[in-house]
């Protein structure tokens, strides 16, 4: 017997690790808005829309929101990291793309790659200017954000930098 389509795509979505969390919490009753932090297979996200607002980490992953899903869209800056996230010289390209869509852009963040180093290193103090650069270069084009957030709980504790949310965990 051939699955449904919609069942098919369910499975795929349920199955990818980043996003199974999100809907076990949304399938128990949870009403607090749900923030995909990984990264986002396209596939997974043309057929249907979900519940769930998304980081996009590339211009790619951007794109792919703007394109597939009404939700809304965190734009991840690779401040140093370099494993993901938009890169500082992509920004002027992120303004184009989202002059129209800045009501779907709710927050901005970064990851910090020596955040439980303690006293706060100078590559993680590059990493807050370069961060603060990038919000500045978005207010610049009036574009601010709802939330801002760089800080895991671990970071939270020893070091100060701009943001008004927690990545607990």
């Amino acid at each position: 017997m051939v699955e449904d389509a919609e069942k098919i795509l369910q499975r795929v979505f349920k199955d990818d690790p980043t996003n199974k969390e999100a809907l076990k919490l949304k399938d128990t009753g949870i009403k607090t808005p749900i923030l995909i932090l990984g990264t986002l297979h396209e596939t997974n996200l043309k057929h249907k829309k979900y519940p769930f607002s998304f980081v996009a980490n590339s211009l790619s992953s951007l794109h792919t929101l703007l394109k597939t899903q009404n939700s809304p869209i965190h734009l991840f800056i690779n401040t140093g990291m370099n494993r993901e996230g938009i890169d500082q010289h992509e920004i002027e390209e992120v303004i184009k793309i989202i002059d129209n869509n800045t009501s779907r852009i709710e927050g901005i963040c970064t990851h910090f790659f020596e955040a439980e180093i303690k006293p706060t290193t100078q590559a993680t103090k590059n990493q807050i200017k370069k961060f603060e650069y990038a919000i500045e270069k978005f207010k610049q084009h009036n574009i601010t954000f709802k939330f801002i957030h760089c800080d895991a709980s671990n970071s939270s504790t020893h070091f100060n930098a701009p943001g008004n949310m927690i990545r607990a965990g």
